[in-house]
């Protein structure tokens, strides 16, 4: 059974790439109760583990959110490599959004998302490599910009 596992492991991991993603800070387009609440705007705590493989990105993680709670995340999407420079294209969802609703509870979400405190991600994200397989990261959303240092192993 370890030979086979290891095996497995070896296959996986010469097809595809994982990356773990440090975020530094966020700056938000318009600032509201967000950041009056919290010391900063977020996004300066966290960890996120990437899953790589020719075109496609998964993400899982948490970072600390704009309200100063911890949210995790999943996102997956499709990313294209130029050198030392990428882009992906990803969607998914984070949780730990209580304040979220609290502060704006006329928002329209589906009653599930406001039920587990849930906000839909939509992310455009450019990594450039600094060193090897080291560089800076940014994300960009529609109410966000959010960056940090990438690793690639």
């Amino acid at each position: 059974m370890n030979k086979i596992l290891i095996i497995l492991l070896i296959s996986v991991s010469s097809y595809s790439q994982v990356s773990f993603y440090f975020p530094l800070g966020t700056h938000h387009f318009e600032r509201d109760y967000a950041w009056r609440y919290a010391d900063n705007e977020g996004g300066d705590k966290g960890l996120i583990i990437s899953y790589e493989r020719e075109h496609f990105i998964s993400s899982i993680g948490f970072v600390r959110n704009s309200f100063g709670d911890s949210s995790r995340l999943f996102t997956i999407g499709l990313k294209k490599d130029y050198n030392k420079f990428d882009i992906s294209i990803s969607t998914g969802l984070a949780d730990g959004y209580e304040r979220f609703y609290y502060f704006y509870p006329d928002e329209k979400y589906p009653k599930f998302f406001k039920d587990n405190n849930i906000l839909p991600i939509a992310l455009i994200t450019t990594r450039v490599r600094v060193h090897k397989d080291m560089g800076i990261q940014v994300n960009i959303s529609p109410a966000y910009i959010n960056y940090g240092i990438f690793i690639k192993i």
